[in-house]
């Protein structure tokens, strides 16, 4: 049985030198025996993935003089087979961490790595992919071109950072990560900090009666306590960091998003509010305008300047949202 397994382990190996690494290595980097198994059920996910795929169906067609049309049940085969590899990926298993990342990134299977990196809490390592995926361009040479277009642009990070949002162990990793999002993508960036989310009721979410209220205990700061919204991310710390991250409008839309979902007591948030909306409209008078984003700007010069010098109607719309505030909130401070 040792044999097999040391030649077993071997195969797995190949192209990647012998030493030692987490998740399931024995002493002098020998490979428990569920690590083994469930490293080699990556490579077979992998195999029948590869045997299905539209590469090796027209080299084999091309040998045995088939029919190039009849691809569409072997397409159905490779979407199965990915969906079973990501199922398997998604649960608590004994693969070995370095290996079974060395395997998913040659084949560019970033989504599976993403999946099995969360299932082991290996948090920094899926948002640093992540962020590289989301920034990096398409190249159709690139073996690896399908699983970037997956990844690209800043949608699976923000779905990655809202589902450690309830857990107020991941905080300082949210607010890590969250950075370059709402400074790239601000409005979209919001999501993280607002967005109401349903991970409390899947099973990838552990301890989630735990979570709602170790996040609930440690709200703290004069009433910030959520509703129905999944901000456990106290809200003066948001505010304090979108001012440093972003233009004066996103920290409106975060703070008006956040007082109309929360059944918030905190008189401070809502001076803080009516504060912003008077600076907004003194911007606007002065033609400041309110880039959220200086990188972002257009070269085009007509764009920009109809974008950064606001209209009659954007201040006039400006006034009566703070008129509105200021009638129906009541902690406002007289």
């Amino acid at each position: 049985t040792s044999g097999r397994r040391r030649a077993s382990r071997s195969l797995l190996l190949k192209g990647k030198g012998e030493g030692g690494g987490e998740g399931g290595r024995g002493g002098e980097g020998e490979m428990s025996l569920p690590a083994l198994v469930d490293t080699a059920l990556v490579k077979v996910f992998l195999e029948i993935d590869n045997n299905s795929s539209p590469h090796h169906r027209r080299h084999h067609h091309h040998h045995h003089h088939h029919d190039l049309d009849n691809d569409g049940p072997n397409l159905m085969e490779e979407e199965e087979s990915s969906k079973a590899l990501l199922a398997f990926l998604k649960q608590e298993t004994e693969c070995d961490l370095d290996l079974t990342e060395e395997i998913l990134t040659k084949k560019g299977k970033y989504k599976e790595l993403v999946a099995f990196f969360k299932s082991r809490e290996e948090h920094e390592k899926a948002l640093i992919l992540l962020k590289k995926l989301a920034r990096s361009r398409k190249n159709n040479n690139d073996t690896s071109s399908r699983g970037h277009r997956m990844m690209q642009g800043p949608d699976a990070t923000i779905e990655y950072l809202q589902s450690l949002v309830p857990d107020r162990e991941y905080q300082d990793i949210v607010i890590k990560y969250a950075e370059w999002v709402v400074k790239d993508y601000p409005q979209k960036g919001l999501l993280i900090f607002t967005q109401q989310r349903q991970h409390q009721q899947q099973p990838e979410m552990r301890n989630d009666s735990n979570i709602r209220k170790k996040a609930t205990n440690n709200q703290g700061g004069g009433g910030e306590q959520p509703s129905n919204s999944s901000n456990y991310i106290p809200a003066r710390l948001v505010l304090k960091l979108l001012k440093s991250w972003c233009g004066p409008d996103i920290v409106v839309t975060y703070l008006e998003s956040y007082l109309k979902n929360t059944s918030n007591k905190n008189s401070a948030l809502h001076n803080e509010l009516v504060f912003l909306y008077l600076d907004l409209i003194r911007r606007a008078k002065e033609g400041k305008g309110s880039s959220n984003n200086k990188k972002r700007s257009t070269n085009d010069d007509n764009k920009r300047r109809r974008k950064n010098v606001p209209s009659a109607e954007h201040i006039q719309v400006l006034r009566t949202k703070l008129i509105r505030f200021l009638r129906e909130s009541r902690m406002c401070s007289k």
